[in-house]
């Protein structure tokens, strides 16, 4: 068992710079980038419920008095295929639109019964946000009069900015869900949160007299230029804690109802911070001299608030299962002592329904029939606000899962759109397809004996 929880870590460790990879998004600019609940593809089929979802043969880490109901050694791994198509406003106000595309790792998990039916432990790594950005913006610079005052024109100077942003934040957890009585389940996460996001801003002030091209390339290129680079390096790491609770009600032999709850806490996220300004002039494209270089480093906290979310569920235990969730959380509660981006995050909730069926588990004639179905759909009203518009997320999902002996190959397809084009905001298309593969064979930690 030990040599198997030393592979599995192993393994965790090697692939978490994995995650700090994603498909382009600008609104991973705000606060600490794309949230990712990252439900495994079982729960992403459905909609990505998994709150009050009990599972047998996969593990359902949404909520840790869930695991009890894994009564055997389940080892999970997970990809997701993303691609995305970004609309909105380019420098010059024209109608821009982008695609782009990434394929990656998605989450790993190990549960293993401690006390069969009773006590379960699981172990873990997934990425709970990503930052994956570039933005250009171009500004003119206003002419003023010897006394300080506008005067409506404008000077041959041009102001480029540009962003660009990489990494997130990976998610490290170690969880126990324990049966207290007939149907009641109560359990607990440890969460490691560690990961780097690195940001970068160009402002490039490009003098425009003489240039033959009003374009943002040909005018760096032929014109003197006074620029400053800034470069931030955030380290992120903390420890948090989830808790969580569920009840199992039978309402008769076929149907079941389960109910659950899940908090998160919120509270202080410790960063160190790295940063570096540049002041440079180049004269040409051939020559660029940096005039001065400021580096410092220090560390402060953020705080970033706690989530709740509640479940319900209703099944019959072989043959077909129909559930809701609802989250919530308030992001307007998010401080961070460097930057603005409290002013563009508010209350956030999520809205999700979803179901499975099994034609017909035990079939030896048809396999497709002992193959389980699932489809949902969700709504999201994101944290993020631009120009005073609160942005959306919702889809649309579809998935199957393909039993082999005790394991599975696990897919779900997502389809959705998230933000819109007025006020000066952008629209995200984007699909992704995930692929899981469980692994349940309950003679994992067996020691064989021979006579």
């Amino acid at each position: 068992m030990l040599r198997r929880l030393l592979t599995f870590l192993i393994i965790s460790i090697g692939c978490a710079n994995l995650y700090a990879q994603d498909v382009k998004s600008p609104y991973s600019s705000i606060g600490l980038g794309t949230l990712y609940g990252t439900p495994n593809a079982v729960n992403s089929g459905m909609g990505g419920i998994g709150v009050a979802t009990p599972r047998l043969n996969t593990i359902n880490d949404a909520n840790p008095a869930l695991l009890p109901y894994n009564t055997h050694t389940t080892f999970q791994v997970g990809a997701v295929y993303e691609s995305r198509t970004i609309e909105g406003k380019g420098l010059l106000g024209q109608n821009v639109e982008v695609s782009n595309s990434d394929a990656n790792l998605a989450y790993l998990g190990l549960a293993f019964p401690v006390v069969r039916k009773k006590v379960t432990m699981a172990i873990g790594l997934k990425p709970y946000s990503l930052v994956d950005y570039s933005k250009k913006e171009e500004h003119k610079i206003a002419q003023v009069s010897q006394n300080g005052m506008p005067t409506g024109q404008f000077t041959s100077v041009k102001m480029y900015r540009e962003m660009t942003g990489s990494g997130g934040i990976n998610r490290a957890y170690l969880a126990l869900g324990a049966r207290i009585f007939k149907g009641l389940n109560i359990g607990v996460t440890g969460n490691l949160y560690f990961g780097t996001i690195n940001r970068d801003e160009v402002n490039v002030l490009v003098d425009t007299l003489g240039a033959s091209s009003n374009t943002h390339e040909q005018n760096k290129a032929i014109a003197p230029q006074f620029a400053s680079a800034y470069t931030e390096d955030i380290i992120f790491r903390q420890f948090k804690l989830d808790f969580g609770a569920s009840y199992l009600y039978t309402l008769n032999e076929h149907l079941l109802m389960h109910a659950g709850a899940v908090y998160k806490i919120g509270g202080n996220l410790g960063a160190q911070s790295v940063h570096k300004l540049e002041r440079r002039y180049k004269q040409s494209e051939d020559s660029q001299i940096n005039i001065e270089k400021d580096v410092s480093d220090n560390d402060y906290t953020l705080k970033f608030p706690g989530e709740l979310s509640l479940g319900i569920s209703f099944m019959n235990p072989v043959k077909w299962k129909v559930g809701a969730d609802f989250s919530m959380s308030d992001w307007s509660k998010y401080e961070n002592p460097i930057t603005d981006d409290e002013d563009f995050l508010g209350k956030s909730f999520r809205v999700a329904l979803g179901g499975e069926y099994t034609p017909d588990y035990s079939s030896i004639k048809n396999y497709l029939s002992r193959v389980t179905y699932r489809l949902g759909t969700f709504y999201e009203q994101t944290p993020y606000v631009v120009s005073g518009t609160k942005i959306d997320d919702w889809g649309a999902t579809a998935g199957f899962s393909m039993p082999i002996k005790y394991s599975s190959l696990d897919f779900a397809f997502i389809f959705g759109q998230r933000g819109t084009l007025s006020n000066d905001t952008y629209k995200e298309t984007y699909f992704q397809l995930k692929l899981g593969v469980t692994f349940g064979d309950p003679s994992w930690f067996i020691k064989r004996k021979y006579d």
